[in-house]
């Protein structure tokens, strides 16, 4: 990674200190602050693949001493840490090509990060300002010319880096107007919203909150929100029942933005208890479980289900979750696709729950009034319980609903299962106990005795292996069991092949 300036940022270190290596801690301590040595030398070891200079602790810590001395840092003080950031003191303005820049190291930043090292700094008590907090127009200060591995201003791949939910956001006093429940990266005692207010227009306005949060550009989310389609690319992949399914990813900058969405301005959203999917704590095997030893279950699929949750959809999740009409505008834009939410986006599934929940919570009380067991997992529907005829009732009721909701049934997928007969709950058995199906134990077995005899097995092989073992142990049945050492002994015996 190359750092250079050519605006007078004459930061006259000492002879023995390297200006450029003095020059690229400034940078991230810009980006990250507020950041404390040993999260700095952490964050080089994270980038040492990508840099050209190795910086040693001693170096970052003469440096940032050189800095503090010369103006361009403050510290910031609390009785665990002392962190530091840049000082207002210091003022430059970047071009448009600067900032783009700026822009494409911030995002390799967001997504490289070490969320847990910074995280114990954001969720310290009390910090105290030794000097003036920087004002927002100095958080990003110096000019910046960034390379990987000798190419010039690449933007960024996405295989370069490991993303992490998000970096680090210092909460402060002030509410952002982005979440009802989301505080905006400052400092004690000082509002940055009110320095960047104005006569900026309301939806303007938010849009520079987020962009700030962010530490990027205000034109760059300007230009997502101006044409999203450039942003995503499309696959399929195939469906376990047959045919394909349509996915849209978004690319790296807007899925660093989308991430920080669902991290800090979603984690709030009310979904309803009897929703399995896409939580934490909680699978398709929890799902299941709700549903073992009934006499009747049933299942109820849904059709399309994400692209039958459209824009308006959505805005109205975000309304009844307090978000203001400005926050609802832009959130709602930034994570819908074509106006409906795209498959394979990072705040989809939290939305999607969000947007079903009036129905969820209609079902379970009616279901548990009348003795009934009611899930959801994604677009899976299961209800259960000892009377058939109040299960057809549920059934009844619960296609009216969602029907009006403006989903779909998949009546090919709709299936009411007697004690008698296999019953099958999110790919799970569930008459007796929660185990898995006879066809999927046949395969699990298939591939280890297949890996035991090729003994060379490659990365991709072993993973799925681990990710077999790892879904076995899920199970009552098979924790600690002889079937299970059995597997783990043949993934000590064979070598995974190195490309």
């Amino acid at each position: 990674m190359l750092v250079s300036s050519q605006m007078g940022c004459d930061l006259s270190p000492p002879a023995d200190l390297d200006k450029k290596k003095v020059l690229l801690i400034y940078w991230i301590i810009s980006i990250l602050q507020p950041i404390g040595k040993i999260s700095i030398v952490g964050f080089f070891k994270i980038l040492e693949d990508y840099i050209w200079q190795s910086v040693s602790s001693e170096e970052v810590k003469r440096s940032i001493e050189h800095l503090i001395k010369e103006g361009y840092l403050i510290k910031l003080l609390n009785s665990n840490n002392v962190t530091f950031s840049v000082s207002p003191q210091i003022k430059f303005k970047l071009s448009t090509k600067e900032r783009l820049h700026r822009d494409r190291l911030r995002f390799f930043l967001l997504s490289a990060i070490n969320i847990d090292t910074l995280n114990a700094i954001r969720e310290s008590s009390k910090l105290l300002v030794d000097g003036d907090p920087p004002l927002i127009e100095e958080r990003l200060p110096i000019q910046l010319r960034v390379g990987f591995k000798g190419r010039q201003s690449q933007p960024l791949n996405s295989s370069w880096v490991s993303l992490n939910e998000s970096a680090l956001f210092v909460a402060s006093p002030f509410p952002s107007l982005l979440s009802p429940s989301h505080y905006s990266f400052s400092y004690p005692g000082f509002n940055f919203i009110e320095e960047i207010k104005g006569d900026i227009p309301p939806h303007l306005f938010i849009r520079h909150i987020l962009a700030y949060d962010l530490g990027i550009s205000f034109q760059l989310i300007n230009r997502i929100l101006a044409n999203k389609g450039r942003y995503y690319r499309h696959f399929n992949v195939a469906k376990k029942s047959g045919g394909v399914r349509n996915i849209s990813s978004p690319k790296i900058y807007l899925k660093v933005i989308l991430l920080y969405i669902k991290t800090y301005l979603f984690a709030d959203i009310k979904v309803h208890e009897s929703v399995h999917s896409y939580r934490k704590g909680k699978s398709f095997i929890t799902n299941a479980m709700k549903h073992v030893g009934q006499r009747y279950v049933l299942n109820i699929d849904l059709e399309d289900y994400f692209s039958s949750i459209h824009l308006y959809k959505i805005r109205k999740v975000l309304e009844n979750n307090g978000f203001s009409q400005d926050s609802v505008k832009l959130l709602s834009s930034l994570c819908t696709l074509d106006n409906v939410l795209p498959q394979g986006s990072p705040t989809s599934p939290i939305l999607s729950n969000a947007a079903f929940y009036t129905i969820d919570r209609s079902m379970y009380e009616y279901c548990r009034k009348r003795k009934l067991n009611y899930t959801r997992y994604s677009d899976d529907i299961t209800i259960c319980g000892e009377s058939k005829l109040a299960i057809q009732n549920a059934k009844t009721r619960l296609t009216v609903m969602i029907e009006g909701a403006g989903f779909k049934v998949n009546k090919k997928k709709t299936r009411l299962m007697p004690y008698h007969k296999r019953q099958q709950v999110t790919g799970v058995i569930v008459n007796e106990a929660a185990t898995p199906s006879r066809d999927v134990m046949r395969k699990i077995r298939a591939k280890f005795n297949n890996a035991l005899k090729r003994k060379f097995i490659d990365k991709e092989t072993k993973n799925e292996l681990l990710g077999y073992t790892s879904y076995l142990s899920a199970f009552d049945k098979y924790k600690g069991s002889d079937l299970l050492i059995k597997y783990k002994v043949v993934m000590d015996n064979v070598s995974v092949i190195t490309k």
